[in-house]
C-alpha cells in the first residue's frame, strides 16, 4: 500500500533515488501545464551537475558529472514540473526484474512484497507511492511498460525517434524510446504533450505551437479497438508458486475480464464524436500473431521457437503452444536487443578495463545478461528486413480499421483511431524473492514478456499501459491489473487523449454511483 503521510512519501522518494536533489524548476514556469508537479528521471538520463549512474556504480565512477540536462528533462521543467532527483533502475537497463545487486530491491507500493518490474523500477515506485506525480524513463523492450503494469500505473512508450535521445545512455538505439509513468491519465496526457511538443532545434518556426514546436494533431472522433486474443493467452500467473491453488487461474480470468472492459470503455468513450454504448462496434477480437505470420511469411516464421516436449517443463511454468506469431516476434526482439546491447556497451567495457586494469564490478545477473548478449547469434542484416516487413504488416492492419465509415459510407471529417489491445506484462507482479529470475520459469516469463513488448518495440509504435483495477487474493492482498494499447507510429497524443477521455467517463460513472449510494 502506498504511504499516505508526507513523511512516508519523502522516505520512499529518497529510497528510490540514486541522486536526490533540491527540487529544480525553471523560473516563471509554475503556471505551466505541469505547474508544481514533482517528477523524477531514470538514472540513465542526464541532469546538469549530476553523474549519470545508469544503475551501476562502475558506470557512475567512470563518467564525469553531466554538463547539461537532457532536452527531455528541460521540456518537463519548462512545463512547470519540479525535478526531485534521479531514480534507481536495473543495472545498465538490462533486466526487467526491478532489482539491482548494488542498491537493493525496491518494494512495489501497489503490491507489497512483490517486485515493481524493471528496468524503470525507481521511477515506477516513486509514482506508485505518490512521492512523484510523473516519471521520465526509457523503454527498449518493456522497461516502462512492465513496471507500469506491475504497479498499476499509466505508462507510455513513445513512438521511436519522435523525441531525440540526446543526453541518454545508449542501450539499443533502434529500440530505445522515451517513456512516461503517471498515476493519473490527465497528468500522463499533460506530460506527453510537454515532451512531444517541446520546441526542436531543427524545426521551422511556422510548425505551430510556438517557435520550433510541432503542432498537436486533433484528437480522434472515434476509437476502434482490436482485442488480441492470442496476446491475452500469454498472460499467465501459473508460475507464481506463492499463490494459493486455483488463485492463478482466477487472477488470469479477472485480468481478461478487466482488459475487455477497458477496451470497451476506450472504444465507447475515447473519441470526441459522441459516446457510444460500450462494445458497440468498437471492439473486435483478432489473432494478431497469426495475421502477422500470414503477412510476413517465412522470414518471421523462422523465429517461432520450438515447443518443448510434453513433461519437460518445470512444475508451475506456463508454456502455451499457441501464440506462435507473437512468440516469433519476441524471439526476433531478443536477437536484435542482444546485438545492439553488445555493440552499445562494448566500448565502455573495453575502456574501463584498459584504464582500471580489471573489468567493471557488475552484479552477477548483469554480467550473465551481458555474456548472453555477447554470445547470441547475430542476424544477417541486423534483422532489418524482417522488421520492416513486420512493421508494414502491423501498420497496414491498424490502418485498415481507421477508414472512417458508417453504414458503409464515408463520414466526413471523421478521425478514427485504431488500437491493438494486449497485456503489457506476462503476469501480475511476481513475488520479490527472485524466483522468476531463476531457472526455466524465469526464462519463460522473459520470453512471454518479450512477445508482448515486441510489436511496439520492433515497429517503433507508441504503446500505453492503462490500469484496470485490482484483483483481491484469498488472504486479503490486492494485486494491480493493467492492459495496454498499441497505436500506429506518430499517434502518441491521440492514444493518450483517448485513454484520458475514457478515464474521465469512468470517473463520472463512479461518482454518480457513489452519489446514489
Amino acid at each position: 500500500m502506498a504511504p499516505t503521510s508526507r513523511v512516508g512519501r519523502v522516505r520512499v522518494l529518497h529510497h528510490c533515488l540514486s541522486a536526490p536533489m533540491q527540487p529544480r524548476e525553471v523560473p516563471g514556469a509554475a503556471k505551466g501545464p505541469l505547474g508544481g508537479l514533482r517528477f523524477v528521471a531514470q538514472a540513465n538520463i542526464d541532469a546538469a551537475g549530476v553523474r549519470t549512474g545508469n544503475g551501476s556504480p562502475a558506470w557512475a565512477m567512470s563518467h564525469q558529472p553531466s554538463r547539461r540536462s537532457a532536452p527531455c528533462v528541460g521540456a518537463l521543467l519548462r512545463a512547470g514540473a519540479l525535478l526531485m532527483g534521479m531514480a534507481h533502475m536495473d543495472e545498465l537497463g538490462l533486466s526487467l526484474a526491478g532489482m539491482n545487486a548494488h542498491y537493493g530491491a525496491l518494494d512495489n507500493p501497489a503490491a507489497p512484497g512483490r517486485a515493481p518490474g524493471g528496468a524503470a523500477s525507481g521511477p515506477a515506485v516513486a509514482v506508485a507511492s505518490g512521492a512523484a506525480a510523473l516519471a521520465l524513463a526509457t523503454d527498449a523492450r518493456g522497461s516502462v511498460r512492465i513496471p507500469a503494469s506491475h504497479c498499476g500505473l499509466y505508462g507510455l512508450r513513445t513512438t521511436h525517434g519522435r523525441i531525440p535521445l540526446d543526453g541518454v545512455c545508449p542501450l539499443a538505439p533502434s529500440l530505445d524510446a522515451f517513456g512516461l509513468l503517471a498515476a493519473d491519465a490527465d497528468v500522463a496526457l499533460a506530460g506527453a504533450r510537454a515532451l512531444l511538443h517541446a520546441p526542436r532545434a531543427d524545426a521551422e518556426p511556422d510548425e505551430g505551437g510556438g517557435e520550433g514546436a510541432p503542432r498537436e494533431p486533433p484528437p480522434p472522433t472515434r476509437v476502434v479497438v482490436l482485442f488480441a486474443d492470442d496476446a491475452m493467452r500469454l498472460f499467465s500467473s501459473a508460475e507464481q508458486t506463492d499463490l494459493e491453488p486455483g488463485a492463478a487461474a482466477e487472477l488470469d480470468a479477472r485480468f481478461r475480464e478487466s482488459a475487455m472492459r477497458a477496451a470497451a470503455e476506450l472504444g465507447a468513450h475515447g473519441g470526441e464524436g459522441g459516446e457510444r454504448e460500450a462494445g458497440e462496434a468498437s471492439v473486435r477480437c483478432i489473432d494478431v500473431g497469426a495475421h502477422l505470420l500470414d503477412a510476413v511469411g517465412a522470414p518471421l516464421a523462422a523465429f517461432v521457437p520450438p515447443t518443448p516436449p510434453a513433461g519437460n517443463a518445470s512444475p508451475g511454468c506456463a508454456l502455451p503452444a499457441d501464440s506462435p506469431g507473437l512468440r516469433a516476434a519476441g524471439a526476433l526482439l531478443e536477437s536484435v536487443w542482444a546485438e545492439e546491447v553488445s555493440e552499445a556497451l562494448s566500448d565502455w567495457l573495453h575502456a574501463y578495463e584498459e584504464i582500471a586494469g580489471c573489468p567493471p564490478a557488475l552484479g552477477e545477473g548483469t554480467a550473465e545478461l551481458l555474456a548472453r548478449a555477447a554470445s547470441a547469434a547475430r542476424l544477417p542484416d541486423g534483422g532489418r528486413g524482417v522488421r520492416a516487413a513486420l512493421s508494414s504488416a502491423l501498420d497496414t492492419l491498424l490502418a485498415s480499421h481507421e477508414e472512417p465509415t458508417a453504414d458503409g459510407a464515408a463520414v466526413e471529417g471523421a478521425r478514427v483511431l485504431a488500437l491493438l489491445c494486449m497485456p503489457a506484462a506476462p503476469s501480475v507482479a511476481p513475488a520479490a524473492d527472485g524466483a522468476l529470475e531463476r531457472g526455466e520459469c524465469g526464462e519463460e516469463y522473459v520470453a512471454r514478456g518479450a512477445a508482448l513488448s515486441a510489436l511496439a518495440s520492433l515497429a517503433g509504435c507508441p504503446q500505453l499501459v492503462v490500469p484496470t483495477g485490482t484483483a483481491r487474493l484469498a488472504g486479503g492482498a490486492s494485486l494491480p491489473l493493467a492492459v495496454s494499447f498499441v497505436a500506429r507510429r506518430g499517434r502518441d497524443e491521440q492514444l493518450v487523449c483517448a485513454a484520458a477521455r475514457a478515464a474521465r467517463a469512468r470517473a463520472r460513472v463512479e461518482l454518480g454511483g457513489a452519489a446514489r449510494a
